[in-house]
Protein backbone atom coordinates (compact mmCIF):
# COMPACT_ATOMS: atom_id res chain seq x y z
CA UNK A 1 0.00 0.00 0.00
CA UNK A 2 3.00 2.28 0.77
CA UNK A 3 4.92 1.47 -2.07
CA UNK A 4 1.64 2.63 -4.31
CA UNK A 5 1.15 6.01 -2.64
CA UNK A 6 5.09 6.63 -3.17
CA UNK A 7 4.87 5.37 -6.94
CA UNK A 8 1.82 7.78 -7.34
CA UNK A 9 4.27 10.68 -6.51
CA UNK A 10 6.03 12.68 -9.68
CA UNK A 11 8.81 14.72 -9.70
CA UNK A 12 9.20 17.13 -12.09
CA UNK A 13 11.90 17.26 -14.61
CA UNK A 14 14.02 20.06 -14.19
CA UNK A 15 14.07 19.18 -10.12
CA UNK A 16 18.32 19.01 -9.30
CA UNK A 17 19.33 15.27 -9.73
CA UNK A 18 20.82 14.97 -6.53
CA UNK A 19 17.45 16.02 -5.03
CA UNK A 20 15.57 12.87 -7.04
CA UNK A 21 18.37 10.38 -5.58
CA UNK A 22 17.50 11.56 -2.47
CA UNK A 23 13.93 11.45 -2.92
CA UNK A 24 14.63 7.77 -4.32
CA UNK A 25 16.63 6.94 -1.47
CA UNK A 26 13.68 7.72 0.66
CA UNK A 27 11.19 5.90 -1.00
CA UNK A 28 12.95 2.48 -0.46
CA UNK A 29 14.34 3.19 2.94
CA UNK A 30 17.48 3.82 2.37
CA UNK A 31 18.49 6.95 5.06
CA UNK A 32 21.79 7.61 5.05
CA UNK A 33 21.95 7.47 1.26
CA UNK A 34 18.62 10.17 1.55
CA UNK A 35 21.11 12.20 3.79
CA UNK A 36 24.21 11.96 1.84
CA UNK A 37 21.88 12.94 -1.23
CA UNK A 38 20.92 16.25 0.51
CA UNK A 39 25.07 17.06 1.37
CA UNK A 40 25.49 16.70 -2.55
CA UNK A 41 22.52 19.02 -3.19
CA UNK A 42 23.77 21.44 -0.91
CA UNK A 43 26.79 21.45 -2.42
CA UNK A 44 26.05 21.69 -5.70
CA UNK A 45 23.42 24.73 -4.52
CA UNK A 46 25.64 26.63 -2.48
CA UNK A 47 29.46 25.26 -1.82
CA UNK A 48 30.43 25.30 -4.87
CA UNK A 49 29.33 28.85 -6.21
CA UNK A 50 31.38 30.28 -3.65
CA UNK A 51 34.25 28.09 -4.34
CA UNK A 52 34.28 29.64 -7.90
CA UNK A 53 33.87 33.19 -5.89
CA UNK A 54 36.93 32.22 -4.04
CA UNK A 55 39.28 31.45 -6.93
CA UNK A 56 38.19 34.72 -8.35
CA UNK A 57 39.02 36.49 -5.09
CA UNK A 58 42.60 34.83 -5.02
CA UNK A 59 43.56 36.40 -8.29
CA UNK A 60 42.17 39.67 -7.79
CA UNK A 61 42.79 40.14 -4.28
CA UNK A 62 46.10 40.75 -1.70
CA UNK A 63 47.21 37.53 0.25
CA UNK A 64 45.97 39.24 3.55
CA UNK A 65 42.75 40.54 1.73
CA UNK A 66 42.26 37.07 0.60
CA UNK A 67 43.50 35.70 3.90
CA UNK A 68 40.64 37.36 5.95
CA UNK A 69 38.39 36.51 3.46
CA UNK A 70 39.06 33.07 3.62
CA UNK A 71 38.27 32.95 7.39
CA UNK A 72 35.14 35.12 6.84
CA UNK A 73 33.54 32.44 4.75
CA UNK A 74 34.73 29.45 7.10
CA UNK A 75 32.47 31.44 9.91
CA UNK A 76 29.88 31.46 7.60
CA UNK A 77 30.15 28.60 5.85
CA UNK A 78 30.16 26.38 8.90
CA UNK A 79 27.13 28.50 10.55
CA UNK A 80 25.29 27.34 7.08
CA UNK A 81 26.51 23.95 7.49
CA UNK A 82 25.19 23.68 10.64
CA UNK A 83 22.22 25.25 10.05
CA UNK A 84 21.68 22.92 6.67
CA UNK A 85 23.13 19.94 8.89
CA UNK A 86 20.21 20.52 11.11
CA UNK A 87 17.80 21.19 8.65
CA UNK A 88 18.64 17.44 6.81
CA UNK A 89 18.31 15.71 10.27
CA UNK A 90 14.88 17.13 10.43
CA UNK A 91 13.91 16.16 7.53
CA UNK A 92 15.20 13.08 7.78
CA UNK A 93 13.21 12.41 10.85
CA UNK A 94 9.98 13.40 9.15
CA UNK A 95 10.26 11.69 6.21
CA UNK A 96 11.06 8.49 8.44
CA UNK A 97 7.50 9.06 10.59
CA UNK A 98 5.99 9.72 7.05
CA UNK A 99 6.76 6.63 5.33
CA UNK A 100 6.36 4.62 8.62
CA UNK A 101 2.67 5.57 8.84
CA UNK A 102 2.40 6.09 4.85
CA UNK A 103 1.23 9.39 4.59
CA UNK A 104 4.16 10.98 2.71
CA UNK A 105 3.44 14.36 1.19
CA UNK A 106 6.25 15.70 -1.15
CA UNK A 107 4.68 19.41 -1.53
CA UNK A 108 4.94 19.88 2.66
CA UNK A 109 8.58 18.30 2.78
CA UNK A 110 9.64 21.02 0.17
CA UNK A 111 7.62 23.89 2.17
CA UNK A 112 9.83 22.85 4.66
CA UNK A 113 13.11 22.75 3.07
CA UNK A 114 11.97 26.16 2.07
CA UNK A 115 11.68 27.87 5.66
CA UNK A 116 15.30 26.26 6.56
CA UNK A 117 17.07 27.27 3.90
CA UNK A 118 15.78 30.80 4.90
CA UNK A 119 16.88 30.42 8.49
CA UNK A 120 20.55 29.62 7.32
CA UNK A 121 20.13 32.41 4.99
CA UNK A 122 19.20 34.87 8.09
CA UNK A 123 22.50 33.57 9.95
CA UNK A 124 24.50 34.15 6.42
CA UNK A 125 22.84 37.68 6.59
CA UNK A 126 23.56 38.29 10.04
CA UNK A 127 27.36 37.59 10.38
CA UNK A 128 28.08 39.75 7.13
CA UNK A 129 26.37 42.84 8.31
CA UNK A 130 28.03 42.55 11.72
CA UNK A 131 31.52 41.24 11.10
CA UNK A 132 34.33 42.04 8.42
CA UNK A 133 37.69 43.10 8.32
CA UNK A 134 39.27 45.85 9.90
CA UNK A 135 42.89 47.42 9.12
CA UNK A 136 44.87 47.78 12.85
CA UNK A 137 46.25 50.92 13.31
CA UNK A 138 49.58 50.71 15.47
CA UNK A 139 51.34 54.05 16.26
CA UNK A 140 54.73 53.24 17.91
CA UNK A 141 53.83 49.71 18.25
CA UNK A 142 50.69 50.89 20.40
CA UNK A 143 47.28 49.82 18.94
CA UNK A 144 45.31 52.92 18.01
CA UNK A 145 42.51 51.08 16.76
CA UNK A 146 40.80 49.81 13.39
CA UNK A 147 40.35 51.87 10.48
CA UNK A 148 38.25 50.56 6.55
CA UNK A 149 41.62 50.79 5.05
CA UNK A 150 44.96 52.72 4.69
CA UNK A 151 43.98 55.44 2.48
CA UNK A 152 41.24 56.82 4.87
CA UNK A 153 43.85 56.59 7.42
CA UNK A 154 46.34 58.31 5.67
CA UNK A 155 43.98 61.15 4.22
CA UNK A 156 43.08 61.42 7.76
CA UNK A 157 47.10 62.69 8.56
CA UNK A 158 46.84 64.93 6.12
CA UNK A 159 43.56 66.64 7.13
CA UNK A 160 44.84 66.69 10.29
CA UNK A 161 48.28 68.43 9.69
CA UNK A 162 46.47 71.39 7.31
CA UNK A 163 44.23 71.81 10.61
CA UNK A 164 47.26 72.19 12.77
CA UNK A 165 49.20 74.64 10.64
CA UNK A 166 46.16 76.71 10.32
CA UNK A 167 45.64 76.84 14.28
CA UNK A 168 49.41 77.10 14.70
CA UNK A 169 49.91 79.72 11.72
CA UNK A 170 53.11 77.35 10.53
CA UNK A 171 53.92 74.84 8.15
CA UNK A 172 53.20 71.89 10.23
CA UNK A 173 53.53 67.96 8.81
CA UNK A 174 52.37 65.13 11.51
CA UNK A 175 54.84 62.34 11.39
CA UNK A 176 53.65 59.32 12.38
CA UNK A 177 55.51 55.79 13.03
CA UNK A 178 52.73 53.54 11.71
CA UNK A 179 51.88 49.86 11.14
CA UNK A 180 49.05 48.11 10.09
CA UNK A 181 47.35 44.95 10.20
CA UNK A 182 44.16 43.12 8.84
CA UNK A 183 42.18 41.05 11.39
CA UNK A 184 38.66 40.11 11.34
CA UNK A 185 36.34 42.59 13.74
CA UNK A 186 33.31 43.65 14.61
CA UNK A 187 31.97 46.13 12.50
CA UNK A 188 30.88 48.21 15.48
CA UNK A 189 34.77 48.59 16.39
CA UNK A 190 36.00 50.70 13.21
CA UNK A 191 36.48 54.39 13.53
CA UNK A 192 34.94 56.68 11.19
CA UNK A 193 37.02 59.96 9.85
CA UNK A 194 35.90 62.24 12.69
CA UNK A 195 37.30 59.25 15.52
CA UNK A 196 40.59 58.88 13.60
CA UNK A 197 41.29 62.57 13.52
CA UNK A 198 40.34 62.71 16.94
CA UNK A 199 42.90 60.11 18.18
CA UNK A 200 45.48 61.85 15.68
CA UNK A 201 45.18 65.80 17.07
CA UNK A 202 45.71 64.42 20.96
CA UNK A 203 49.32 63.58 19.49
CA UNK A 204 50.22 66.88 18.69
CA UNK A 205 51.33 68.90 21.86
CA UNK A 206 51.04 72.28 20.38
CA UNK A 207 47.29 71.67 20.20
CA UNK A 208 45.23 71.72 23.41
CA UNK A 209 41.18 72.08 23.76
CA UNK A 210 40.19 75.32 25.07
CA UNK A 211 37.69 78.07 25.92
CA UNK A 212 38.73 80.50 22.78
CA UNK A 213 37.69 83.85 23.17
CA UNK A 214 37.39 85.31 19.32
CA UNK A 215 36.41 89.27 19.21
CA UNK A 216 35.19 90.14 15.66
CA UNK A 217 36.49 87.24 14.70
CA UNK A 218 40.10 86.90 15.82
CA UNK A 219 41.53 84.72 18.49
CA UNK A 220 42.53 87.03 21.81
CA UNK A 221 43.09 83.85 24.40
CA UNK A 222 42.13 80.39 25.65
CA UNK A 223 41.69 79.30 29.54
CA UNK A 224 41.31 75.69 30.32
CA UNK A 225 38.62 76.28 32.43
CA UNK A 226 35.11 75.62 30.49
CA UNK A 227 32.54 79.04 31.77
CA UNK A 228 35.46 81.01 33.35
CA UNK A 229 35.74 83.65 30.59
CA UNK A 230 31.37 84.19 30.44
CA UNK A 231 31.82 84.93 34.10
CA UNK A 232 33.98 87.71 33.66
CA UNK A 233 32.64 89.21 30.35
CA UNK A 234 29.25 89.04 32.02
CA UNK A 235 30.73 90.83 35.52
CA UNK A 236 31.82 93.61 33.07
CA UNK A 237 28.71 94.04 31.82
CA UNK A 238 26.88 93.93 35.18
CA UNK A 239 28.95 96.72 36.14
CA UNK A 240 28.45 98.56 33.95
CA UNK A 241 24.71 98.08 33.83
CA UNK A 242 24.91 98.78 37.89
CA UNK A 243 26.80 102.63 37.27
CA UNK A 244 24.57 103.51 34.50
CA UNK A 245 21.61 102.06 35.45
CA UNK A 246 21.31 101.13 31.51
CA UNK A 247 21.13 97.80 29.48
CA UNK A 248 24.67 97.10 28.52
CA UNK A 249 26.40 95.04 25.77
CA UNK A 250 30.04 95.05 23.91
CA UNK A 251 29.77 96.74 20.84
CA UNK A 252 32.54 94.15 19.28
CA UNK A 253 31.32 90.72 18.34
CA UNK A 254 32.17 88.79 21.01
CA UNK A 255 31.98 84.51 21.27
CA UNK A 256 33.37 81.89 23.66
CA UNK A 257 33.88 78.56 21.71
CA UNK A 258 35.19 74.82 23.44
CA UNK A 259 37.67 73.91 20.28
CA UNK A 260 40.32 73.13 19.64
CA UNK A 261 43.48 75.90 19.62
CA UNK A 262 47.27 76.68 19.97
CA UNK A 263 48.38 75.96 23.36
CA UNK A 264 50.40 79.18 23.18
CA UNK A 265 47.52 81.03 23.38
CA UNK A 266 46.53 79.72 27.24
CA UNK A 267 46.81 82.16 29.89
CA UNK A 268 45.21 81.59 33.42
CA UNK A 269 41.96 82.68 34.37
CA UNK A 270 43.80 84.95 36.87
CA UNK A 271 44.77 87.12 33.82
CA UNK A 272 41.25 87.27 32.16
CA UNK A 273 40.53 90.86 33.43
CA UNK A 274 43.72 92.47 32.67
CA UNK A 275 43.79 91.37 29.53
CA UNK A 276 40.08 92.26 28.94
CA UNK A 277 41.21 95.97 30.46
CA UNK A 278 44.29 96.55 28.17
CA UNK A 279 43.86 99.28 24.85
CA UNK A 280 44.90 97.72 21.87
CA UNK A 281 45.53 101.51 20.77
CA UNK A 282 46.48 104.52 23.31
CA UNK A 283 45.25 107.54 23.15
CA UNK A 284 46.66 109.89 20.27
CA UNK A 285 47.83 113.75 21.45
CA UNK A 286 49.51 116.53 19.02
CA UNK A 287 51.46 119.50 19.96
CA UNK A 288 50.75 122.56 17.66
CA UNK A 289 53.18 124.92 16.74
CA UNK A 290 53.31 128.63 17.02
CA UNK A 291 50.98 130.13 14.61
CA UNK A 292 48.99 126.58 14.17
CA UNK A 293 45.34 127.33 14.16
CA UNK A 294 42.41 124.44 14.62
CA UNK A 295 41.72 124.21 11.31
CA UNK A 296 45.09 123.54 10.14
CA UNK A 297 45.75 120.91 13.34
CA UNK A 298 41.93 119.56 12.00
CA UNK A 299 42.67 119.66 8.52
CA UNK A 300 46.19 118.05 8.95
CA UNK A 301 44.79 115.35 10.66
CA UNK A 302 41.78 114.60 8.54
CA UNK A 303 38.94 115.95 10.85
CA UNK A 304 36.35 118.24 10.91
CA UNK A 305 37.23 121.40 13.08
CA UNK A 306 33.57 120.96 15.48
CA UNK A 307 35.15 116.56 15.77
CA UNK A 308 38.38 118.13 16.88
CA UNK A 309 36.97 120.60 19.54
CA UNK A 310 34.58 118.12 20.52
CA UNK A 311 37.50 115.87 21.40
CA UNK A 312 39.27 119.02 23.15
CA UNK A 313 36.19 120.82 25.03
CA UNK A 314 39.11 123.67 26.96
CA UNK A 315 39.81 124.76 23.44
CA UNK A 316 38.40 128.66 23.91
CA UNK A 317 39.58 130.28 20.83
CA UNK A 318 41.59 129.64 17.00
CA UNK A 319 44.85 129.93 18.77
CA UNK A 320 46.09 126.30 20.02
CA UNK A 321 49.79 127.05 20.18
CA UNK A 322 51.67 124.91 23.36
CA UNK A 323 48.52 123.31 23.98
CA UNK A 324 48.17 119.01 23.70
CA UNK A 325 44.99 118.52 21.30
CA UNK A 326 43.48 114.71 21.77
CA UNK A 327 43.77 113.65 18.07
CA UNK A 328 42.18 110.08 18.51
CA UNK A 329 40.86 108.23 21.39
CA UNK A 330 42.25 105.23 22.98
CA UNK A 331 40.82 102.06 21.75
CA UNK A 332 40.34 99.16 24.14
CA UNK A 333 40.17 95.89 23.84
CA UNK A 334 36.27 95.95 24.38
CA UNK A 335 34.09 98.98 24.42
CA UNK A 336 30.49 98.71 26.40
CA UNK A 337 27.70 100.06 24.54
CA UNK A 338 24.97 101.57 26.95
CA UNK A 339 21.40 101.62 26.00
CA UNK A 340 18.39 103.62 27.90
CA UNK A 341 15.22 105.05 27.32
CA UNK A 342 14.99 108.74 26.98
CA UNK A 343 12.52 111.58 26.45
CA UNK A 344 13.11 114.89 25.24
CA UNK A 345 11.57 117.84 23.20
CA UNK A 346 12.70 118.30 19.95
CA UNK A 347 12.43 121.60 18.20
CA UNK A 348 10.61 121.46 14.90
CA UNK A 349 11.63 124.26 12.39
CA UNK A 350 9.22 126.29 10.80
CA UNK A 351 8.95 126.20 7.02
CA UNK A 352 8.93 129.00 4.52
CA UNK A 353 6.33 129.51 2.07
CA UNK A 354 6.81 132.56 -0.95
CA UNK A 355 3.90 133.79 -2.48
CA UNK A 356 4.10 135.95 -5.59
CA UNK A 357 3.37 139.75 -4.91
CA UNK A 358 2.84 142.12 -7.65
CA UNK A 359 2.73 145.35 -5.85
CA UNK A 360 6.98 145.03 -5.27
CA UNK A 361 9.80 144.80 -7.68
CA UNK A 362 11.34 141.52 -8.87
CA UNK A 363 13.66 140.84 -6.26
CA UNK A 364 13.14 142.25 -3.52
CA UNK A 365 10.66 140.30 -0.66
CA UNK A 366 8.75 141.33 2.35
CA UNK A 367 7.68 139.25 5.17
CA UNK A 368 3.79 139.01 5.68
CA UNK A 369 3.70 136.36 8.77
CA UNK A 370 6.64 135.51 10.87
CA UNK A 371 7.21 131.95 11.38
CA UNK A 372 7.54 130.44 14.55
CA UNK A 373 9.07 126.91 15.64
CA UNK A 374 6.78 124.11 16.70
CA UNK A 375 8.10 121.28 19.04
CA UNK A 376 7.89 117.38 19.20
CA UNK A 377 7.91 114.94 22.79
CA UNK A 378 10.51 112.29 21.65
CA UNK A 379 11.04 108.90 22.88
CA UNK A 380 14.11 106.51 21.89
CA UNK A 381 16.73 104.48 22.98
CA UNK A 382 19.67 105.99 22.75
CA UNK A 383 22.97 104.19 23.33
CA UNK A 384 26.49 105.80 24.23
CA UNK A 385 29.88 103.87 24.21
CA UNK A 386 33.05 105.70 26.65
CA UNK A 387 30.29 108.48 26.97
CA UNK A 388 29.84 109.38 23.68
CA UNK A 389 26.34 108.86 21.62
CA UNK A 390 26.95 105.65 19.30
CA UNK A 391 23.45 105.62 17.92
CA UNK A 392 19.75 107.04 18.61
CA UNK A 393 16.73 104.31 17.89
CA UNK A 394 13.55 106.68 18.05
CA UNK A 395 10.82 104.93 19.38
CA UNK A 396 7.86 107.52 19.88
CA UNK A 397 7.15 111.04 18.44
CA UNK A 398 4.72 113.26 19.57
CA UNK A 399 3.44 116.62 18.49
CA UNK A 400 3.28 119.29 21.21
CA UNK A 401 3.63 122.36 19.23
CA UNK A 402 2.77 123.07 15.53
CA UNK A 403 5.14 125.40 14.09
CA UNK A 404 3.88 128.43 11.68
CA UNK A 405 4.89 128.66 8.62
CA UNK A 406 6.89 131.97 7.69
CA UNK A 407 4.94 133.77 4.55
CA UNK A 408 7.55 136.05 2.49
CA UNK A 409 6.20 138.31 -0.66
CA UNK A 410 8.35 137.75 -3.43
CA UNK A 411 7.90 141.17 -5.83
CA UNK A 412 6.98 140.27 -9.79
CA UNK A 413 6.68 143.49 -10.79
CA UNK A 414 9.29 144.49 -13.00
CA UNK A 415 11.52 147.69 -11.98
CA UNK A 416 11.59 150.65 -13.85
CA UNK A 417 14.59 151.67 -15.60
CA UNK A 418 16.68 154.32 -14.48
CA UNK A 419 18.40 156.78 -17.23
CA UNK A 420 21.29 159.59 -16.66
CA UNK A 421 19.90 162.94 -16.39
CA UNK A 422 22.41 165.25 -17.97
CA UNK A 423 25.33 163.98 -20.90
CA UNK A 424 28.32 163.60 -20.48
CA UNK A 425 30.87 162.09 -17.69
CA UNK A 426 30.69 162.71 -13.60
CA UNK A 427 32.70 165.70 -12.28
CA UNK A 428 32.38 164.28 -8.85
CA UNK A 429 30.84 160.59 -7.87
CA UNK A 430 29.30 159.33 -4.56
CA UNK A 431 31.21 159.08 -1.32
CA UNK A 432 33.96 160.78 0.72
CA UNK A 433 35.61 164.14 -1.13
CA UNK A 434 37.51 166.92 -0.09
CA UNK A 435 35.71 170.04 -0.75
CA UNK A 436 37.08 173.81 -0.51
CA UNK A 437 39.57 171.87 2.18
CA UNK A 438 37.32 170.02 3.93
CA UNK A 439 36.37 166.31 3.94
CA UNK A 440 32.63 165.63 3.33
CA UNK A 441 30.41 163.02 1.97
CA UNK A 442 28.76 163.33 -1.20
CA UNK A 443 24.93 161.99 -1.20
CA UNK A 444 25.09 161.32 -5.15
CA UNK A 445 26.91 162.15 -8.28
CA UNK A 446 27.47 165.77 -10.41
CA UNK A 447 26.87 165.67 -13.98
CA UNK A 448 28.44 169.21 -15.20
CA UNK A 449 27.21 171.34 -18.58
CA UNK A 450 26.48 174.66 -19.69
CA UNK A 451 23.71 177.08 -18.26
CA UNK A 452 20.33 176.49 -19.08
CA UNK A 453 21.01 172.75 -20.91
CA UNK A 454 17.91 170.75 -20.04
CA UNK A 455 17.56 167.69 -16.85
CA UNK A 456 15.21 165.61 -17.83
CA UNK A 457 13.79 162.63 -15.49
CA UNK A 458 15.77 159.47 -15.03
CA UNK A 459 12.61 157.18 -14.77
CA UNK A 460 8.97 158.08 -14.89
CA UNK A 461 7.18 158.76 -11.60
CA UNK A 462 5.14 161.57 -9.68
CA UNK A 463 6.77 165.41 -8.58
CA UNK A 464 6.79 165.16 -4.77
CA UNK A 465 8.53 167.95 -4.78
CA UNK A 466 9.40 171.01 -6.90
CA UNK A 467 11.28 174.44 -5.33
CA UNK A 468 13.93 175.53 -2.96
CA UNK A 469 15.16 172.82 -0.76
CA UNK A 470 17.76 174.29 1.32
CA UNK A 471 21.31 174.14 0.16
CA UNK A 472 20.17 172.20 -3.16
CA UNK A 473 18.52 175.36 -4.28
CA UNK A 474 16.52 174.97 -7.05
CA UNK A 475 15.24 171.74 -6.21
CA UNK A 476 12.62 168.37 -7.84
CA UNK A 477 11.97 165.25 -6.27
CA UNK A 478 10.21 162.36 -8.16
CA UNK A 479 8.96 159.14 -6.70
CA UNK A 480 9.24 156.04 -8.68
CA UNK A 481 7.09 153.75 -6.53
CA UNK A 482 7.97 151.38 -4.15
CA UNK A 483 10.18 153.48 -2.13
CA UNK A 484 12.45 154.13 -4.76
CA UNK A 485 13.07 158.30 -5.61
CA UNK A 486 14.92 160.40 -7.29
CA UNK A 487 16.68 164.20 -6.44
CA UNK A 488 17.45 166.68 -9.31
CA UNK A 489 19.44 169.72 -7.37
CA UNK A 490 20.95 173.42 -8.06
CA UNK A 491 18.85 174.15 -11.32
CA UNK A 492 18.46 177.10 -12.98
CA UNK A 493 15.08 176.88 -13.82
CA UNK A 494 12.12 174.30 -12.62
CA UNK A 495 9.54 172.64 -15.52
CA UNK A 496 7.35 170.51 -13.20
CA UNK A 497 5.29 171.01 -10.16
CA UNK A 498 4.21 168.87 -7.53
CA UNK A 499 2.14 166.02 -8.19
CA UNK A 500 2.46 166.24 -11.92
CA UNK A 501 3.04 163.07 -13.81
CA UNK A 502 6.52 162.27 -15.79
CA UNK A 503 7.85 160.06 -18.01
CA UNK A 504 11.04 158.41 -18.43
CA UNK A 505 13.53 161.48 -20.32
CA UNK A 506 10.61 164.03 -20.14
CA UNK A 507 11.95 167.75 -19.78
CA UNK A 508 11.78 168.60 -15.93
CA UNK A 509 14.49 171.56 -15.35
CA UNK A 510 17.56 173.12 -16.66
CA UNK A 511 21.03 173.24 -15.61
CA UNK A 512 22.23 176.20 -13.25
CA UNK A 513 23.87 176.81 -9.98
CA UNK A 514 21.97 177.83 -7.38
CA UNK A 515 22.51 176.35 -3.38
CA UNK A 516 25.43 175.68 -2.52
CA UNK A 517 27.15 174.98 -5.26
CA UNK A 518 30.63 175.81 -7.20
CA UNK A 519 30.16 175.60 -11.02
CA UNK A 520 27.14 174.75 -13.12
CA UNK A 521 26.14 170.82 -13.07
CA UNK A 522 23.31 168.53 -11.77
CA UNK A 523 23.43 167.18 -8.73
CA UNK A 524 21.77 163.88 -9.00
CA UNK A 525 20.77 161.18 -5.96
CA UNK A 526 18.64 157.89 -5.82
CA UNK A 527 16.86 157.48 -2.85
CA UNK A 528 15.42 154.27 -1.25
CA UNK A 529 13.31 154.89 1.73
CA UNK A 530 14.65 158.32 2.41
CA UNK A 531 18.77 156.93 1.93
CA UNK A 532 20.66 158.20 -0.95
CA UNK A 533 22.41 155.20 -2.52
CA UNK A 534 25.39 154.83 -5.13
CA UNK A 535 23.53 155.04 -8.19
CA UNK A 536 26.33 153.28 -10.36
CA UNK A 537 27.40 150.55 -7.59
CA UNK A 538 23.63 149.45 -7.04
CA UNK A 539 22.71 148.86 -10.34
CA UNK A 540 20.68 152.28 -11.05
CA UNK A 541 22.61 153.38 -13.52
CA UNK A 542 25.59 152.15 -15.98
Amino acid sequence: MAQGVLEQKRFPPEVNPSARLAVDALRAGRHHAWIRARLNAFRRSVVTPVANFRQRMILSARPAGYRLWRAACAAKTLSAVAAEGAGIALSSAVADVRVRTQTIHIPKTRRLQAMLALAALSVIVFTYGFYGTGLEVFIDGESMGYVNNQREFDRAVTEVSARAAELLQRPFELNLNATFRYSLISRSQVFNGDQVKNLLFVRIPELKVLDVLTIDGSIVAGVDAPGVIWEHLNAILADAMFEGGMQAEFVEDVKVSRQLAAASIEITPYEIDGLLARDILPAFYASPEAGDSISDIARSYGLTEDALRERNPHISSDSVSNQNLLINYAMPMLQIKLTRTEVYTETVPYETVYVDDDTIYTGQTRVDVEGVNGTDTVTANISYVEGREFSRDILDVENTLEPISEIIAQGTLIPPTYIRPAPGKVSSGYGMRTLNGKREFHRGADFPGSHGSPIVASSGGTVIFSGRYSSYGLCVIIDHGNRISTLYAHNSKNLVEKGQKVEQGDRIALMGNTGRSFGTHVHFEIQVNGTAINPFTDGYLK
